[in-house]
């Protein structure tokens, strides 16, 4: 039996609803792929190539709740969190025949975008992009007004639209692949992100918070079908309320390790002892007499509750999936969803909500928490203000990927706004003091028509580099660069890169 033949009997005893991997093609063909003779399903793929990125490796050392490599090695990281909701989403996707490939795929990439330091670093990041900090005081000594124009605000920063920027072109690995990222299908980029809401500023297209290219990659947007805010396969929503599960019952357990919370309070939640006294088998009577108590009692129940959390969101998926069929007919292949099948994408459960609040009210208000975000948000706004201090400590591949964009707008056909043409404005309205001289305008231009990298851009007079700080901290491309390296770093990488600039 051929690969193919295989893959196509697999795929015939999934569910009407889940989407099959033939209807699903890449930006870039792959040939093993149209000839049939590839030994991995075009899913499965996907999955690998995010498996196998250095984006994905470095999850592990990126905080979920408690910083990833201070005290208790035992505690969750963003990579172990991945894992997590992996199995949570496959075995929801096995009890209804949904393609357990494609879950795989989404779950691995979802949070691949994420910052150093959790949401904490997210949220930090997302301040300078909004514009919402303020120019440095060695740049606001050059410009005489500090207010932001709209065309200058970069957007907002979330790790799901930061996925998608990985995924599609910040990291590539293969010699025709350049600038494409890693070439995954349309069902994986979807599902990856919108896992999570996607709220965003409303003058900002999200095509521009994902992608700084202009005019690039409009064809693989138009796709992921961004006027939906909820993800058109139920393999993406699957996805999306496994991350849910995980994120409450481990931020409880690892709450539960460290003593930010008892179990005296946790075991008082309103039904959470019926569900321990209905399974037996992982929480037996025998418990309270055991070696080792309470590590043995912190981890059972928290096995109670996702096999418990699993078990609802497997019989809600099911009653919303049969109300789904019968009450429109399957003529469009592959089906689109119009909606979320869970209401507010979560399962729809007393306890879980309790639980939801017990952590918000208790485990996201603890000391070590607060003083992890703390930590986080200091070292990354200082990160973010030493690049736009002097840009030429940012790597070098960070400095070749800002030149490229730049390049890019120069080449931009002739009655779009140019590069020359938004430096002048910028010049006007930010009241710089120190103007740009016909001279200067020259060497930059010139300098950019070149094939430029970041080498090339640090031998730019210093002179030149001082005048052109005021036009970097408002240019989108140089913000949203700056965003991708710090969003990129591990939270022990920021932290030495943070003493390697200030100590």
């Amino acid at each position: 039996m051929s690969f193919a033949s295989r893959l196509l009997r697999y795929e015939e005893n999934l569910h009407p609803l889940a989407q099959r991997s033939s209807l699903h093609l890449r930006k870039i063909p792959l040939l093993d792929e149209t000839e049939g003779t590839a030994c991995r399903s075009p899913f499965g793929r996907d999955r690998d190539r995010i498996i196998f990125s250095k984006s994905f490796r470095r999850l592990m050392h990126k905080t979920q709740l408690y910083l990833s490599h201070e005290g208790n090695e035992h505690k969750r990281t963003r990579l172990t969190h991945t894992i997590e909701v992996v199995q949570i989403a496959r075995a929801v996707a096995r009890n209804l025949a949904m393609n357990e490939e494609l879950v795989e795929a989404i779950a691995y990439g979802h949070d691949i975008g994420h910052a150093p330091f959790g949401h904490a670093g997210e949220r930090q990041i997302d301040l300078f992009l909004k514009g919402v900090e303020p120019f440095t005081r060695r740049i606001r000594e050059r410009m005489g007004s500090q207010k932001r124009r709209p065309e200058d605000i970069s957007g907002d920063f979330k790790h799901n639209y930061q996925s998608i920027r990985i995924l599609t072109f910040l990291e590539d690995y293969h010699p025709e692949y350049e600038d494409d990222g890693f070439d995954l299908t349309v069902p994986c980029l979807e599902g990856i992100l919108k896992h999570t809401s996607m709220e965003s500023l409303p003058h900002v297209s999200p095509r521009r918070k994902v992608c700084n290219y202009p005019g690039m990659r409009e064809g693989l947007f138009a796709k992921l079908d961004l006027d939906a805010a909820h993800s058109i396969t139920i393999e993406g929503q699957i996805v999306s309320v496994a991350d849910e599960i995980a994120q409450v019952t481990h931020d409880i357990n690892d709450a539960l390790r460290i003593g930010a919370l008892s179990i005296e309070r946790l075991c008082s939640v309103e039904g959470l002892q019926s569900i321990l006294d209905a399974d037996r088998m992982r929480y037996p009577a025998s418990i309270e007499s055991c070696r080792n108590k309470t590590q043995k009692k912190h981890a059972q129940i928290m096995s109670a509750l996702l096999n418990y959390f699993i078990t609802v969101t497997i019989q809600q998926f099911e009653r919303a999936i049969s109300d789904y069929v019968t009450s429109r007919p399957l003529e469009a292949s592959p089906v689109k969803l119009t909606g979320w099948l869970l209401p507010s994408n979560k399962p729809q459960d007393a306890v879980f909500n309790r639980l939801k609040r017990l952590k918000k009210d208790i485990v996201l208000n603890n000391f070590l928490v607060n003083r992890m975000d703390s930590k986080g948000e200091y070292i990354i706004r200082n990160l973010f203000e030493a690049y736009l201090n002097n840009p030429r400590q940012l790597p070098d591949g960070v400095l070749d990927h800002y030149c490229r964009v730049k390049k890019i707008e120069l080449d931009k056909p002739r009655g779009e706004t140019t590069f020359s043409d938004w430096l002048k404005a910028t010049t006007k309205w930010y009241e710089i003091k120190d103007p740009l001289t016909p001279t200067d305008f020259s060497e930059i231009i010139g300098f950019l028509q070149r094939e430029t990298d970041g080498r090339e851009f640090r031998l730019l007079h210093p002179d030149l580099i001082v005048k052109l700080l005021p036009y970097f901290a408002v240019d989108q491309d140089f913000l949203r660069a700056i965003a991708d390296h710090i969003a990129s770093m591990t939270d022990l990488y920021a932290q030495e890169e943070f003493h390697r600039l200030y100590s």
